[in-house]
């Protein structure tokens, strides 16, 4: 069976997780060193590019109207009215920019430089051609393309190589959270206005309020169940996703990724990477969430009454 036959249901799930849509924005750094400031910046957005962050800082109304549509059989819920409240609410709390100088201000502190920026460089910008050249496999049903990745994993020393690259990236834990997020989504779009809770009121509203910062870092906790938003299936997805675009890669660019990520810098600069993004991520989450309670909770019968 050809690739391009046996990825099919990979491909649906890819196009309902993740959307290829944000631009990359322009980084604006300055330092007293501008030589290591600038190759230091240099590795940072090649990082972001590498593990696609532009891309999933753009995520958060995709992932409601995703979460919507999978609700909308629930007679429990009315769909209608929270979906749009919650993205409104996202779009008032997600700044992708912003976000994304969070992120490199965390990343930029790590310290020590990296020797090859240029080839990292060069590395990550063909990992991107990847992931494009794969997404238009997968709409152009291109079997040669395919036949052509197949032959490329078929090589026992390619594939090694590929398999290691993509097990120390951090894109796989990045789709977890992908994961999480529509988990909380999913939750709290089938909340009743008529709700104790969402009563501005009441101690049960409060106690709702407050809980909220810690919604994300429990879902993330939790031990996978599986089923809809799993963490480990996100994750699964995102390396077979990624294992396609590094199998375009020439051998050059792979060894360029494999000496960055498997260095002692770039394993901090990834792990600080994934800090930074659960940090970012959930403050924006935490906003949208509150928002979207306080607007819930001024169409509770207590405070339409009140007004």
């Amino acid at each position: 069976m050809l690739l391009v036959d046996t990825v099919a249901v990979l491909n649906r799930v890819r196009k309902v997780t993740f959307l290829i849509a944000a631009p990359v924005l322009a980084i604006m750094l300055t330092g007293c060193d501008a030589g290591a400031e600038s190759s230091k910046s240099s590795v940072d957005a090649s990082l972001l590019r590498a593990e696609r962050v532009d891309e999933r800082l753009a995520l958060p109304q995709a992932l409601i109207r995703n979460a919507a549509s999978a609700r909308r059989d629930d007679k429990n819920a009315d769909i209608a009215k929270t979906e749009p409240l919650l993205i409104s609410s996202s779009e008032k709390a997600f700044d992708a920019g912003e976000m994304r100088k969070k992120i490199l201000v965390s990343i930029e502190a790590t310290p020590g430089q990296y020797a090859d920026v240029a080839a990292f460089d060069t590395a990550t910008a063909a990992l991107a051609d990847g992931y494009r050249a794969v997404d238009k496999m997968y709409a152009d049903k291109d079997e040669d393309f395919g036949k052509k990745i197949e032959t490329r994993l078929a090589s026992p020393e390619a594939k090694s190589t590929i398999e290691e690259v993509a097990s120390l990236m951090a894109s796989p834990d990045l789709a977890a959270e992908t994961a999480v997020t529509q988990q909380a989504i999913s939750a709290v779009l089938t909340m009743e206005t008529g709700s104790p809770a969402l009563d501005p009121s009441s101690e049960e509203h409060k106690q709702l309020k407050a809980t909220l910062p810690s919604l994300l870092p429990e879902f993330r906790n939790r031990p996978d169940q599986g089923g809809a938003y799993s963490k480990e299936s996100a994750k699964a997805f995102e390396t077979a996703g990624l294992t396609f675009a590094l199998a375009t890669l020439t051998d050059k660019d792979l060894s360029a990724l494999k000496s960055f990520y498997a260095g002692s810098y770039g394993k901090s600069k990834r792990q600080e990477l994934l800090g930074a993004y659960q940090q970012v991520w959930d403050a924006a989450a935490t906003t949208m969430l509150t928002t979207y309670i306080e607007e819930l909770a001024k169409q509770h019968p207590a405070a339409v009454k009140a007004q």
